[in-house]
């Protein structure tokens, strides 16, 4: 008896969207979109991947920066300086996927008129 194993590329399955967060304390939020919020939020992404073999994740910030590995990533408590770009990195021997969330944290909110 012979087994065949499909091995199938990385796939991140759940997308984001863009926020707006002024009132909610703690936010868990899948990896994608655009978020803005203001400082004192406490943030979490999450990346949920399927593949064949289980795909590693790990997260990077800009472009080249790992900060992170697993299904979630804690920000914590956001600073202005926690402003930039996010991206899930799901990747095994067949290729990978990315996901990336474009964080803005500001000290206060200018609503339009």
């Amino acid at each position: 008896i012979k087994f065949f194993l499909e091995l199938v590329k990385p796939t991140i399955s759940e997308t984001g969207k863009n926020l707006k967060l002024e009132t909610i304390r703690r936010v868990s939020e899948p990896v994608g979109g655009n978020i803005l919020s203001r400082v004192g939020m406490y943030l979490e992404l999450t990346c949920s991947a399927k593949g064949t073999p289980l795909p590693a994740i790990v997260w990077l910030r800009g472009s080249t920066t790992r900060v992170g590995s697993g299904n979630k990533l804690n920000l914590g408590f956001l600073k202005k300086e926690s402003s930039g770009h996010y991206t899930c990195v799901a990747s095994n021997v067949v290729g990978e996927d990315r996901k990336t969330t474009k964080l803005n944290v500001t000290c206060t909110y200018h609503t339009p008129l």
